[in-house]
């Protein structure tokens, strides 16, 4: 049979479909004689890294349409019969929460991803690690150097291992915090993980510090403890009406604030609080085990 997948917007909206819709862990159940087109209607360019590794890959036709409004109809009309794509059917909604640890999507790194990841886990182990991810798919949502700074003194200072992520493309003058290098002692994996390999990092560190971005996402719908950082514009547009993309606001691990005001650093100091009571009932427990 052939079927059809559509994913739009940047990554965090990819990743709020994948864990809201069945379409990208439907291509696990394709059968032999099965194929599926996948169109990306995207600004970021990396999505499509989301499926190079896909077990199912040899079954699965990646269309890259770039990216317009799905919401202007003219525009949406004029654009998909350009690119072949049947009428747009949206789907899914706010589900948080609704697969467990086993019912995750899976995502799939490349080789070079699994070995570095792996390198990360006998040298400090993962559970050890903090990801940050400073930069936004805004200029203006990328967390100052100076908060950035401070954050990863203390959190080497409490015993974590903070790595940067990120990657670099041209969108409104964005740019990536530490693209040209990173405090001593903080790996620096800007344009080095792939998009599965960023999340493998992610699904197994100890938390993240992110801006409003796509690992941000990606963290409320994995359950992991966060440090959110944003500017008055997404407290005005996002939080404060709780929009679409902000579905994780109010889970008890989100530890959120502007990073314009002083409030940042008390949240700061609640989720290294948080992340270190973690680690210490882990290693309890650990201790605690027969053998």
């Amino acid at each position: 049979m052939n079927f059809y997948a559509e994913f739009g917007g940047g990554l965090g909206d990819v990743f709020h479909q994948i864990f809201t819709q069945g379409h990208y862990p439907g291509l696990e159940y394709l059968d032999e004689w099965d194929e599926c087109t996948v169109a990306l209607i995207s600004h970021n360019p990396f999505v499509k890294e989301l499926f190079e590794w896909h077990p199912k890959r040899a079954q699965i036709e990646v269309i890259e349409c770039g990216y317009w409004n799905r919401d202007d109809r003219a525009e949406n009309a004029t654009k998909r019969n350009e690119f072949g794509l049947p009428p747009f059917h949206p789907g899914g909604g706010r589900v948080l929460g609704c697969f467990d640890r086993d019912g995750f999507p899976q995502f799939y790194p490349s080789p070079q991803d699994v070995d570095r990841v792996k390198a990360f886990d006998d040298a400090v182990g993962l559970r050890n690690i903090v990801v940050i991810a400073a930069g936004a798919g805004l200029p203006a949502r990328n967390i100052p150097m100076s908060i950035l700074e401070g954050t990863i003194v203390q959190l080497q200072a409490s015993g974590f291992h903070p790595v940067i992520v990120g990657r670099t493309y041209d969108r409104y003058g964005r740019s990536e915090p530490f693209a040209d290098g990173t405090p001593p002692g903080c790996p620096n994996l800007i344009d080095e993980l792939s998009v599965p390999g960023m999340v493998s990092l992610v699904w197994n560190c100890a938390g993240i510090v992110c801006g409003h971005s796509a690992v941000n996402m990606l963290g409320w719908f994995l359950r992991k403890p966060q440090l959110l950082l944003y500017p008055e514009s997404v407290e005005r547009v996002h939080v404060t009406p709780r929009s679409w993309w902000t579905p994780g606001i109010d889970l008890p691990e989100c530890y959120h604030a502007r990073f314009d005001q002083r409030g940042w650093a008390r949240k700061r100091e609640e989720f290294l609080r948080h992340i270190g009571e973690v680690r210490n009932a882990r290693v309890s427990s650990k201790h605690g085990q027969k053998k």
